[in-house]
């Protein structure tokens, strides 16, 4: 900075040169140790010449108050100072740099002078905690995601397990009971019923008859007994009369005896219908077989019970 009045200037004689400063002349005033110098003088010592002073090229460091030179110029001392409060404003958002010493912008990512990268620190540890961070929940991640793997392949393991062993003795109990005897025995009966019904339905006396014992006996609605030979005479005497017969058989309950395994009541829900008759009511065979009857059952007593 330039200033003419020398009544502002701190000493009058330039260190420099040693010679007197004129009013005149063009100055700069050091901002830190108020040295006046003549210009040239400053630009050709490139700096103050007061020991010690930071603005001194041959000072070996510089700390932070260090702000460079002002040219003053024609300035009054009052600028100056506002000018010097304005450095020292402009010196707190500085830092110096920690490659070559000389003040920057603190929020720089590059030192102007040098290109040294003031985050290249900081960065390096944001990299290295951000790798530890990621692999630390790429562990945690992984190891959950291996727990669940194991616990869905397991339950599916248990369910497989529960099924198969379901699957099993749910077919083995279906097979058991499809293999039993009686199982058996009832679809024998069931088979017996169904032919006693088509015997009815075809009107054929000779099947009808075969599906008799000798010691038939059959009990009507009104308690009356008919055997064997009327049973047999009757129902022939229905086939040639009726022109057609349909029975419809549901509802068929078997019990086996508790004394004798070879007596069997079935009892069934019947409807009888004709041309000229029909009911409906209860039906109950008594079946038998033994090596009389050459082991087939065979009907040895017969009720009804109408239907009201």
């Amino acid at each position: 900075m330039n200033i003419n009045k020398d009544d502002n200037i701190k000493n009058k004689t330039c260190p420099y040169c040693q010679a007197n400063i004129k009013s005149d002349a063009n100055i700069i005033i050091c901002e830190l140790c108020g040295t006046s110098h003549h210009k040239e003088c400053w630009d050709e010592n490139k700096g103050c010449t007061t020991y010690g002073c930071s603005n001194n090229p041959n000072t070996d460091s510089k700390d932070e108050t260090t702000f460079g030179s002002i040219d003053i110029g024609n300035q009054t001392i009052d600028e100056i100072e506002r000018d010097l409060e304005t450095e020292r404003e402009k010196a707190k958002d500085t830092v110096n740099c920690p490659k070559c010493n000389i003040p920057i912008d603190k929020n720089s990512y590059f030192c102007n002078h040098c290109g040294f990268y003031l985050k290249e620190d900081t960065s390096k540890k944001g990299k290295e905690q951000f790798e530890k961070e990621y692999q630390k929940r790429y562990k945690e991640k992984a190891a959950f995601s291996q727990r669940r793997l194991l616990i869905t392949t397991g339950s599916i393991l248990i369910l497989t397990a529960l099924v198969i062993i379901t699957f099993y003795f749910s077919y083995k109990a279906i097979y058991d009971y499809f293999s039993s005897d009686k199982y058996q025995e009832q679809q024998e009966i069931k088979s017996f019923v169904s032919d006693w019904e088509k015997a009815w339905e075809s009107k054929d006396i000779n099947k009808y008859q075969k599906l008799l014992d000798k010691d038939y006996i059959y009990y009507d609605k009104n308690g009356k007994k008919i055997n064997y030979q009327g049973k047999i005479k009757r129902i022939k005497y229905t086939f040639d009369k009726y022109e057609y017969i349909e029975i419809d058989v549901s509802d068929i309950k078997i019990e086996k005896s508790l004394d004798n395994p070879n007596y069997i009541n079935v009892t069934f829900n019947q409807r009888y219908k004709s041309d000229k008759f029909e009911e409906t009511g209860i039906k109950t065979l008594r079946l038998y077989r033994s090596d009389d009857t050459e082991n087939q059952w065979k009907i040895f007593r017969e009720y009804f019970e109408e239907s009201e």
